[in-house]
């Protein structure tokens, strides 16, 4: 008798199993039929049987794979915030950002939030052979058909009776510079500098660097810098002159200069600036071609990809916050340019 009741105990939860009380008499009904017509058919039992459990479990597989997508989708920023709060606030906002002049210029993701839409229809019209080139031009033409457009636009020759042509070189930057010893401390905090790869970072290191490498007889270097100090501003601009028909406004006479200078080969990385005015950029010593590329709104309007080569005494005029850029130093010469920003908004 008490083997009988231990087996009754047994059995008992069989009869109760969840499976069987939620499946409808409807669909009891079908899968007997379907389980029928299958063996019918040919297809052994164990066959059967194992489709049939295949399909259920791959399907309750799904549902938890499912759910932990959901859960990791949650839960994962969030393991990650707690654990590096630290470095996603520093990436936010750095540790220098308060006495930083633009900290946020260097994060393409903002960058490219807070950047207007570009006018397409104006910025690629007549660009299919490539970005114009003009030996002179009328301040009216350039107003109406570059600068309110944001077209660039090579003016060749223009800056070819610049004194700067004989006196800028690698030199006359040091002594100014080592001269100046405000300017110099000056632009070390406030101004900017680009290193564009080549390990020298500041303009101090710029003019320690060996004579040999100085001559280009060592390893090549690139580099730029703003100028933002008023005597070399005025040293500098004594040895160039605001091309004559090129709106100028009140506020352009205190714009910085930008000089960039070094050795042949790779020179800026393509990248989009995020500055207040379109900018010219004069070729004063060497040789260099500048590749453009529209910003992604104008790529089924704009070519997509525009070179243009600069010798010695042409100026080019770009916006370079609505045409992302890059630069190639031919052999040869170093290569100088100086440049500044222009009005569009006359």
């Amino acid at each position: 008798m008490a083997k009988k009741g231990v087996e009754k105990s047994h059995r008992a939860p069989k009869k109760s199993q969840p499976s069987e009380e939620k499946v409808s008499p409807s669909i009891d009904e079908e899968l007997r039929k379907l389980y029928v017509d299958a063996l019918a058919s040919g297809m052994p039992e164990k066959e059967v049987r194992g489709c049939f459990l295949s399909e259920v479990y791959g399907q309750r597989r799904l549902q938890k794979r499912t759910l932990l997508r959901r859960f990791g989708a949650i839960m994962v920023p969030v393991i990650l915030a707690v654990l590096f709060r630290g470095s996603i606030r520093d990436w936010l906002f750095p540790p220098d950002s308060a006495s930083s002049m633009c900290w946020i210029d260097n994060n393409p993701f903002f960058m490219e939030m807070a950047r207007p839409v570009a006018n397409c229809s104006a910025m690629c019209q007549n660009l299919e052979n490539g970005v114009p080139v003009l030996d002179n031009i009328t301040s009216e033409d350039f107003l109406v058909n570059y600068v309110r457009t944001a077209r660039p636009l090579l003016v060749t020759g223009v800056a070819k009776h610049w004194q700067a042509l004989d006196v800028f070189s690698y030199d006359y930057f040091k002594q100014l510079y080592q001269e100046n010893a405000k300017a110099l401390s000056l632009n070390e905090e406030e101004c900017q500098f680009f290193t564009y790869g080549s390990n020298i970072t500041s303009l101090t290191e710029l003019f320690e660097m060996t004579e040999k490498r100085a001559r280009l007889e060592a390893e090549p270097w690139y580099i730029g810098w703003s100028n933002c100090e008023e005597t070399v501003k005025k040293l500098l601009r004594e040895n160039y002159e605001h091309p004559d028909f090129v709106p100028l406004s009140d506020g352009d006479k205190e714009n910085l200069d930008w000089i960039f200078m070094g050795a042949s080969g790779k020179g800026a990385f393509i990248h989009l600036d995020n500055v207040e005015k379109p900018s010219w950029q004069a070729q004063i010593k060497g040789s260099k071609t500048w590749s453009l590329y529209p910003v992604p709104e104008c790529e089924s309007l704009c070519p997509g990809h525009l070179d243009v080569r600069m010798k010695k005494g042409d100026i080019l005029f770009v916006d370079t916050n609505k045409w992302f850029h890059s630069t190639t130093i031919h052999p040869g010469e170093m290569s100088i340019t100086i440049g500044s920003e222009y009005s569009d908004d006359l």
